[in-house]
């Protein structure tokens, strides 16, 4: 099932949008509802505000240089802020030459004997009141930082018009742990772009996201020709903050899990660093809260991986007669009406093994969660299933409780969910790997008049 596209802008580059955390989407229908889910000091540089304004920063010189081109003349503010927090404003009115007005503005206080005492830039922003002809005209506003070396504009997004530099880190001055350091770069390097977006409600529920906050990062270089690590922040997940995974997308709609090997979590500074990246996409924390194993047995590996239908899946090895412990998720979001009446839970497990054994493998345990403990009626398959492919399994009915009575509050709990386990038959040729690729529940109910 695809997830609802975010709207993000793509005119020019491509796309790397840093969420956290994908676990569900919502489906609800008429009367009876159904409802479904499953469980990131260079010395001179320029700012290209805008195709006709550009300001460079000379941080050696403490000096900016503003061009606003096309015009007859041009009036302009810039305040900026420097060490110490305080602000200062710079004002003047620049008539075109050749059309284009320039001025060179100091960063800094002098006195009358001209003694001048420079200032750190750390952020600001130009206003530019500009007149095209005798009546056209045209006003701007633009925000930029200095941060870690690098000048950016934030106007819609922030941006290095420099082109980027090799093993030099770019920290975006949203968020000081978003940063993308180039470890290879094309003979002709290009630009680096990231925009902070903020989720609405209903984008956090339909994605599963923990933050509200999304990171749009671009290059106009091509895909292939450059080599990155990145790094995004995680929130404090406590002892489930180590075993975070990053997904990625190239549509928004099927996501695939970045190889382990690749992943690296920073427990000291709360953040995942990604390395070897060849490209800008879409990429997405999973949150590791939504499943988990509990019970001996076999032990599941990568538990998180039931949140979309995506081939990433959660594996377990089983020998001969063997049985897995219980594979939980949980976390689905649900929003079932404080007034329903519940009329019955379906479960879908999409699953396959590794390779065709000798009387193969079945399930073991399908049972409901609630309240986060392990409840009502096994449904259970009783057939052994040998697909190498993915393949649904629906438990329970439109009209099937599991033994329970469940309650709106209950399923919408964030300790809802299901317990899975499988088993290997007693005899047969040697062991088999059961894999689990996604996890879904549909509650039916009904709303009283």
């Amino acid at each position: 099932m695809k997830l609802p596209r975010l709207g993000l802008v793509r005119k020019f580059f491509k796309k790397l949008t840093v969420l956290s955390t994908i676990v569900g989407l919502l489906f609800q229908s008429f009367i009876p509802t159904v409802l479904l889910a499953y469980p990131a000091p260079v010395a001179a540089i320029e700012m290209a505000v805008s195709p006709s304004v550009s300001l460079q920063y000379d941080s050696g010189a403490h000096t900016f240089a503003l061009d606003v081109f096309g015009v007859s003349k041009t009036s302009y503010t810039l305040t900026y802020q420097h060490d110490g927090g305080v602000t200062e404003a710079v004002e003047g009115t620049i008539d075109a030459s050749s059309d284009v007005a320039h001025a060179s503005l100091y960063a800094g206080t002098c006195s009358t004997g001209g003694v001048c005492v420079p200032h750190d830039v750390q952020s600001g922003t130009i206003h530019v009141d500009a007149l095209y002809g005798d009546t056209q005209s045209y006003m701007y506003d633009e925000n930029f930082s200095f941060n870690n070396g690098v000048f950016w504009n934030e106007h819609d997004r922030v941006y290095t018009t420099p082109k980027v530099e090799l093993n030099k880190t770019y920290v975006a001055p949203q968020n000081g742990a978003v940063t993308v350091t180039f470890t290879s770069l094309p003979t002709n390097p290009g630009t680096l772009s990231i925009q902070e977006l903020t989720l609405t409600e209903e984008q956090k529920l339909q994605l599963g996201a923990i933050s509200d906050k999304a990171y749009d990062i671009t290059s106009t270089m091509a895909d292939g020709t450059f080599t990155y690590t990145l790094t995004l922040p995680v929130p404090d997940l406590g002892e489930n903050s180590d075993t975070l995974s990053v997904a990625s997308s190239e549509d928004g709609q099927r996501f695939e899990n970045v190889a382990e090997t690749q992943q690296t979590f920073h427990e000291e500074k709360q953040e995942i660093e990604v390395r070897s990246l060849d490209h800008f996409t879409v990429f997405v924390i999973r949150d590791p809260s939504a499943s988990g194993v509990d019970g001996a047995g076999g032990s599941w590996v990568n538990p998180g991986n039931v949140y979309v239908s995506d081939n990433a899946r959660a594996t377990v090895l089983l020998n001969l007669g063997a049985t897995s412990e219980n594979l939980l998720a949980t976390g689905f979001g649900l929003s079932v009406p404080g007034t329903a009446v519940i009329e019955g839970v379906e479960v879908m497990i999409e699953k396959s093994v590794n390779t065709s054994r000798t009387n193969a493998s079945k399930d073991s345990l399908v049972n409901l969660i609630v309240g986060g403990v392990v409840v009502g009626n096994n449904n259970a398959g009783a057939s052994y299933f040998n697909n190498t492919t993915d393949a649904v399994t629906t438990y329970g009915s439109s009209s099937d409780l599991w033994g329970l009575t469940l309650t709106p509050a209950q399923v919408n709990s964030g300790d809802f969910g299901v317990a899975y386990a499988a088993q290997r038959h007693p005899s047969g040729s040697s062991d088999q790997r059961v894999r689990v690729d996604h996890m879904q529940v549909k509650v039916y109910y009904n709303t009283p008049p």
